[in-house]
């Protein structure tokens, strides 16, 4: 399809031109660690969507829409969409964490089963986010909602298995899909970086309370 390669064309060389919705956090920052001992945050994007058509036979939704996301948010649009939010600020983490993405993915029900570091780093002040899975549910009277679901994980110096994690959702409308045959490849590229980074504002908060307590209680 025509479409297919100029929006493939426009990701690979507009990724990270796209203006982003930059966020902080209004919660006080944590105190930074040591300086020998710096914080990392690992970050890796999803493999999983899936779209739901509430029309049924009616509706336009159909399984061109689950190609059209994946051939558009490649793992690296994901990530840079994810990295113009601020994930420190808004996650709450210590001043100066250091943020390590991977372009690799794998099915969410792998991530879930998987209670080790994801990363081969030994840092002792460590990190994780997975975005988990993207879902589309077709929408006729509201709109279509768009939602990321995302898991943010810390590990404790010495422990083999997470301390703590969170897992939720962020959700916001997203109207290109499926996209039309005449849409302009890079507004289509804008709004889906957008909406996967208004997704995370909307989770971080949820996050960094649940980190807050685990803080609070130790």
């Amino acid at each position: 399809m025509k479409l297919k390669g100029r929006i493939l064309g426009v990701a690979a060389v507009t990724a990270l031109s796209f203006p982003l919705m930059a966020q902080t956090s209004a919660e006080p920052i944590a105190e930074a660690p040591e300086a020998a001992d710096v914080c990392e945050l690992h970050v890796w994007s999803a493999e999983d969507f899936w779209g739901l058509p509430f029309g049924g036979i009616f509706s336009d939704m159909n399984a061109s829409t689950e190609t059209q996301f994946t051939e558009i948010a490649t793992a690296q649009i994901q990530i840079a969409a994810l990295e113009g939010a601020d994930l420190v600020a808004a996650l709450g983490l210590p001043e100066g964490t250091q943020i390590v993405t991977h372009s690799e993915t794998e099915e969410n029900r792998v991530t879930r089963r998987r209670k080790e570091r994801r990363s081969d780093s030994d840092a002792s002040c460590y990190y994780e986010l997975h975005m988990r899975q993207h879902s589309l549910i077709e929408d006729i009277v509201w709109g279509d909602r768009f939602t990321t679901e995302f898991e943010f994980r810390m590990f404790s110096e010495g422990d083999e298995e997470y301390t703590m994690r969170h897992r939720g959702s962020g959700g916001n409308k997203l109207t290109v899909f499926p996209v039309r045959a005449d849409a302009d490849p890079d507004e289509v590229l804008a709004e889906v970086s957008e909406a996967i980074a208004a997704n995370f504002t909307e989770y971080a908060p949820k996050a960094q309370r649940r980190l807050d307590r685990e803080r609070r209680r130790r």
